[in-house]
């Protein structure tokens, strides 16, 4: 029952976390999402390594109140919260694994095979998280400690006996959609109530080896991060093909890897929209250029115009929201209703840390105003001595429906596929941190 109320802080984590806040309310020195999210993470990691906690639950608690401190420094830049919910998703797995290993260390000691425990119940539980002993020093009893464990944790056990399998299979039967096709279980309401009261008290049980697989799975996550923009354009064969066209906006670093990958294989076109006010197009189409790809610069007013030859859209994005559709530039709004009018394919290169679990309902939810000096320099305001109001939103909201495929790390996706990939990657009760 010792249990400290929060995680003990040394200094260097401290200043560490400090450090990064001061970097994000700069906002200059951490550019683009990815480095924001490898930052995040890495801080996370230093957080479940070099603090003292009693349990998960203590963590859980400490991650969030770093996140939300490291949130408020840039509320807009989704790639944070994403990359915390996420850190936090794999302290939980982690924890429930731990546990079942424990578990079945337990019932090897006391004798107690699988069949014995499957009595009447017969699999028909409504929950997702692996039955505990409801005393932990009753070994000796725990098939009677021991809920009947229902049919998807008994599978779940056979599987941890192959670790290389154990996470996938687990993530899977874990996935509340899946459970979703099982005509015989618990309605959904059902499964998710007892989904919450469960996971409330689970979190607090002690076990030595917990941090070090934390750790672990946290380092695989940066290093998933620092491979990114590699995964997904080393699928850019399957996507460009010869002497095509293809038109893309502003410079995503995404996107230009993309490129640059495919045209080491292939010969192909492509035309760059400015991106006025910030004109990172400019900086793109010498980027692709000078990579030996004959590229064509055009004014964001000339989309529609010269959409007639083009034969694929490729963009960036800055985030993917919970529907399926996009925050990104702003521009790729009208980019994406000129492909649709077309009839050309609007494919979104996007990293999976830009899931996010929330909806945009409007232009409005997730934007911010940049400053008008951008479009209208000040100089000249000074000289017309003119009241002219400027507004320069940072974002478009893009609907799902103007998406045909997006290309992440873990492969191509439909957009209404994009649920599955959130129940997969976020726990539910980190939606809201």
């Amino acid at each position: 029952g010792k249990m400290a109320d929060a995680v003990k802080m040394t200094d260097v984590v401290t200043r560490r976390v400090n450090q990064l806040v001061l970097l994000l309310k700069r906002g200059d020195r951490l550019k683009g999402s990815l480095a924001v999210s490898r930052a995040t993470a890495e801080v996370m990691r230093q957080i479940v390594a070099s603090t003292r906690w009693s349990n998960a639950k203590v963590l859980i608690e400490s991650v969030k109140t770093v996140g939300r401190k490291l949130i408020a420094a840039k509320p807009l830049e989704l790639a944070i919260v994403n990359t915390v919910r996420r850190v936090l998703h794999i302290i939980r797995e982690e924890y429930a694994n731990t546990q079942l290993e424990t578990e079945e260390e337990e019932t090897k000691r006391s004798g107690t095979s699988l069949t014995s425990s499957m009595g009447a119940g017969g699999g028909m539980l409504p929950t997702f998280s692996i039955p505990s002993p409801t005393s932990s020093t009753n070994t000796n009893n725990s098939a009677a400690a021991t809920p009947a464990p229902s049919g998807d944790s008994l599978l779940r056990r056979s599987t941890s006996l192959l670790p290389s399998l154990a996470v996938s299979t687990d993530a899977l039967l874990r996935r509340p959609s899946g459970r979703l096709l099982d005509p015989a279980g618990p309605s959904l309401v059902r499964v998710l109530e007892a989904d919450e009261s469960n996971a409330q008290e689970d979190l607090t049980r002690t076990y030595s080896n917990l941090k070090a697989s934390i750790v672990e799975a946290l380092q695989e996550m940066i290093d998933e991060l620092s491979a990114m923009s590699r995964s997904i354009a080393d699928q850019a064969i399957e996507h460009v093909h010869a002497n095509e066209i293809i038109m893309t906006f502003g410079r995503s670093r995404t996107v230009e890897e993309f490129l640059r990958t495919a045209a080491r294989k292939r010969k192909f076109e492509v035309i760059v929209a400015e991106s006025s006010p910030s004109n990172s197009g400019q900086e793109m189409a010498t980027a692709l250029s000078q990579h030996g790809i004959s590229t064509t610069l055009i004014t964001d007013a000339a989309i529609f115009a010269m959409m007639a030859r083009v034969n694929k859209v490729i963009v960036g994005t800055h985030a993917v929201m919970a529907n399926g559709g996009l925050i990104a530039q702003t521009g790729i709004h009208a980019l994406a209703l000129a492909a649709r009018h077309h009839s050309v394919p609007f494919v979104v290169c996007a990293g999976l840390y830009k899931l996010c679990p929330l909806y945009a309902h409007d232009q409005d939810t997730f934007n911010e105003l940049r400053p008008p000096s951008e479009v209208l320099p000040l100089t000249t305001v000074q000289q017309l001595g003119s009241e002219v109001s400027v507004q320069n939103p940072a974002w478009d909201y893009v609907p799902p429906e103007l998406v045909s495929l997006y290309i992440t790390n873990s492969g191509g996706h439909n957009p209404s596929y994009i649920y599955r990939l959130l129940a997969e990657y976020y726990h539910v009760e980190d939606f809201d941190l």
